[in-house]
């Protein structure tokens, strides 16, 4: 169960959320609180926007097999 006391622990749960970090019942708690609470509603829409604005302009660089394949192999080593 989540404290939304404060601000700062509302935003880091708003960030575990989007990192889809939260366990279930953490997720559907810090939603019914973001819905029933004007403050954090906001706080919740400006993380959202701010991570669909970095998506789209974040391009990532197609990674070759081979690369894949070696860094595989340093992890199994």
């Amino acid at each position: 169960m989540q404290n939304f006391d404060d601000i700062q622990n509302i935003q880091k749960n708003v960030s575990l959320y989007f990192d889809n970090a939260l366990s279930k019942e953490d997720e559907e708690q810090l939603l019914k609180h973001v819905d029933n609470n004007p403050q954090c509603n906001q706080i919740f829409n400006q993380e959202k926007s701010a991570r669909e604005f970095l998506k789209s302009k974040i391009r990532r660089t197609p990674v070759s097999q081979e690369i894949l394949n070696r860094i595989k192999q340093q992890f199994k080593a």
